[in-house]
C-alpha cells in the first residue's frame, strides 16, 4: 500500500510508466537509479530518478516529498527542469522525470582533465561561477516566502547541457528556511564541501552554499578540492582553519580573490550571492567573456556566410558546366550528321558525277544554312562550300552554252 506521506503530499500524476521507453542506465545511488528515457509520443529524451519509497523511513519520505515539491517550484535556466512524476503503488516506487543533460556533470569533467593532465579554461570557470550564482540566487531569493538551501553543492550535482551550460540539480538534501527561522540545525552534505559552521555543528544559513560554491570553483581550477585530509577529523580541522593553497598561477588574480572571499571561515564576512553577482570582479570578467563569445559568434557567422556563398557559386558553376556539356553533345551530333552526309554524297558522286552535283550542291547549301544558324560552321567546311559554289557556276555556264539548262 502506498505510503500516506507520499500519497497525501503529492498530487497524483497523469503520466504512466508505459508512456516512456528506458534507453540506458546513467547511474545508481543509495536510494535508487537514474535512467535515460524517451517519451514515446514525441520521442523527447528525459531522465527519471527511480526511488523505492517502500523501504524509506518517515524522515526519508519527507525528504523525498520536499525534493519533488521543490523541483516543481524552481524554474530557472540554470536549474535542472522538473517535468513530471509517476507513482507505482504496486512496487512502492516513484519516478521523478527531469530534464536530460547531455554533457554529463562537472565531476566527470574534472576527472577527464585529470587524466589528460590539463587544466580547465578560465573562461569556462567564470561561466560556471556566474551560472551557479544565478541558480543559487533563485534559491536564496528573499522575495519569496521562503529560502531554499541546496546543502549539497558539489561537482557531481552540477550538470551540463549540450551547449556546456550549467544546471544545478539533485535537491535531495535541500531544506526550506522560512524567513522567521533563518537558521537550520541538521547536518548533511559532502564532507569536502562542508562549511565551517556545519563542521562545528552550528546553525547555518545560505552562506553555507556560498562556501560550497567556493570549494567547487577552486576544484575546477586546481582539479582537487581546497581541503584534503586522510580522515574526517583532520578534514574538519583544515576546514575550520580555512587555509588552502592558491590556485595555479596561470589563473587570474581576480579568480583567486573571488575564491578567497567565498572561503572566509567567518560566515558573516562571507559574501551573499547578490554581492558576488554584482561585484566588479565578476562583472568585469563576464563582460570580457561575453565580448569574446560575441566576436567568436560573429566570426563563425561570417565564416558560415562565406562557405554558403562558395557553395552557391559551386552550384552555379555545376549548372553552367552541365549546360556546356549538353551544348558540346549537340554540336558533336551535328558534326557526326554532317560527316555522314558528306560520305553519302561522295558515294553518290562517284556513281553519277554529273547528275549528282546539283543534289550535292543543294544538300550542302541546306547544311550550310543550318550550320550557320547553329554557329558551328568551321573554316574547312566553308572552303568546301565555296569550292562547290564555283563548280556549280561553271557547270551552269557550260550547260547554258550547250542549251541544256
Amino acid at each position: 500500500m502506498i505510503s500516506t506521506v507520499v500519497e497525501n503530499k503529492l498530487i497524483m500524476p497523469n503520466a504512466k510508466l508505459n508512456d516512456y521507453q528506458v534507453l540506458s542506465v546513467i547511474g545508481t545511488g543509495s536510494y535508487g537509479t537514474c535512467k535515460k528515457i524517451q517519451r514515446k509520443s514525441d520521442k523527447k529524451v528525459r531522465v527519471w530518478k527511480e526511488l523505492d519509497y517502500g523501504t524509506m523511513s518517515d524522515s526519508e519520505k519527507q525528504l523525498l516529498v520536499s525534493e519533488v515539491n521543490l523541483l516543481r517550484e524552481l524554474k530557472h535556466d540554470n536549474i535542472v527542469r522538473y517535468h513530471d512524476r509517476i507513482i507505482d503503488k504496486d512496487t512502492t516506487k516513484i519516478y521523478i522525470i527531469m530534464e536530460y543533460c547531455e554533457g554529463g556533470d562537472l565531476a566527470q569533467l574534472v576527472n577527464k582533465h585529470k587524466k589528460e593532465r590539463k587544466f580547465i579554461e578560465e573562461t569556462f570557470v567564470w561561466k560556471v561561477l556566474h551560472q551557479l550564482s544565478s541558480a543559487l540566487q533563485e534559491c536564496h531569493s528573499c522575495t519569496k516566502a521562503s529560502t531554499v538551501l541546496h546543502r549539497d553543492l558539489k561537482p557531481a550535482n552540477v550538470f551540463l547541457d549540450v551547449n556546456n551550460n550549467c544546471k544545478l540539480g539533485d535537491f535531495g538534501l535541500a531544506r526550506v528556511l522560512h524567513h522567521d527561522t533563518s537558521f537550520a540545525k541538521t547536518f548533511v552534505g559532502t564532507p569536502y564541501y562542508m562549511s565551517p559552521e556545519l563542521v562545528n555543528r552550528s546553525s547555518y544559513n545560505e552562506k553555507s552554499d556560498i562556501w560550497s560554491l567556493g570549494c567547487l570553483i577552486y576544484e575546477l581550477c586546481s582539479l582537487v578540492p581546497p581541503f584534503l585530509a586522510a580522515n574526517q577529523r583532520l578534514l574538519a580541522m583544515k576546514i575550520q582553519e580555512g587555509h588552502f593553497k592558491p590556485i595555479p598561477n596561470h589563473f587570474s588574480k581576480d579568480l583567486q580573490k573571488i575564491i578567497e572571499r567565498m572561503l572566509i571561515v567567518t560566515e558573516d564576512r562571507r559574501p551573499t550571492i547578490e554581492t558576488i553577482l554584482t561585484s566588479q570582479i565578476v562583472k568585469r570578467n563576464m563582460t570580457t567573456i561575453n565580448s569574446q563569445q560575441q566576436k567568436t559568434s560573429i566570426d563563425q557567422s561570417g565564416t558560415l556566410q562565406l562557405l554558403q556563398r562558395k557553395e552557391e557559386l559551386l552550384k552555379i558553376r555545376e549548372v553552367k558546366l552541365d549546360e556546356r556539356e549538353q551544348e558540346l553533345d549537340r554540336r558533336e551530333r551535328l558534326l557526326v550528321e554532317r560527316e555522314h552526309t558528306i560520305n553519302n554524297q561522295r558515294t553518290v558522286l562517284s556513281l553519277n558525277p554529273v547528275a549528282s552535283k546539283r543534289n550535292i550542291y543543294k544538300s550542302y547549301t541546306d547544311k550550310e544554312n543550318d550550320m550557320r544558324r547553329n554557329n558551328i560552321l568551321d573554316n574547312r567546311t566553308e572552303r568546301a562550300l565555296r569550292f562547290l559554289d564555283q563548280n556549280h557556276i561553271q557547270e551552269n555556264r557550260y550547260r547554258g552554252g550547250l542549251g541544256l539548262r
